[in-house]
């Protein structure tokens, strides 16, 4: 059922919206300029407006990226390239190398793509992610070398030959009957259904 409350709510989002559609897809720019937009500010109303001195200015670390991303691109056009990219390094006779493959226009009719190789005789320009990866691929190295908790427990549980089968109960909420089921440690430690 629907409460006064609730009408008033719903007519309040639709003239929203209609408000909004209306300013979204207005058809005449000068229009929707003079009509919503704040006039500009003259001089003799900037006089007016009080300032504060200002101390320090920040500039973000996007700034300085986007900033080195406009003068590789005003680099790239001066020299007619198209496009750029930097392969994977790879290590090569003792030295670190990449591929750049470059493509570029040479006249208006002529386009070249080169694949040039770069070496240095140390690990320079390695990011921190191939080390990370690195070091990830030594733990998992370790872990596979040293057994797990169950191996353990099965090694010390199972040195006697008069041992029992060490069996635990799990539910089983799709089985029929909604019976338990049994799932038993072997001597290698994997846990079996029996």
């Amino acid at each position: 059922m629907m409460t006064p409350l609730r009408i008033t709510l719903y007519m309040t989002m639709i003239a929203l919206v209609v408000f909004f559609t209306n300013i979204a897809y207005a058809v005449d720019e000068d229009l929707f300029v003079k009509e919503i937009l704040p006039k500009p500010i003259t001089y003799k109303e900037e006089s007016q407006v009080n300032s504060a001195p200002v101390d320090k200015v920040y500039i973000s670390d996007t700034h300085e990226k986007v900033e080195q991303k406009l003068k590789e691109w005003k680099h790239n056009e001066d020299n007619g390239i198209l496009s750029s990219k930097v392969l994977d390094r790879f290590e090569r006779d003792g030295q670190w190398c990449f591929i750049k493959i470059v493509i570029r226009e040479l006249d208006d009719k002529t386009i070249v793509k080169e694949e040039i190789m770069e070496c240095a005789d140390t690990e320079h320009g390695r990011t921190d992610k191939e080390r990370i990866k690195e070091l990830e691929k030594m733990i998992e190295l370790e872990k596979a070398k040293k057994p797990g908790y169950w191996e353990l427990f099965a090694a010390f549980y199972y040195k006697d030959m008069n041992a029992p089968e060490y069996c635990r109960l799990y539910s089983q909420p799709s089985h029929a009957f909604k019976s338990f089921g049994r799932a038993c440690l072997t001597n290698e430690g994997n846990w079996e259904r029996r």
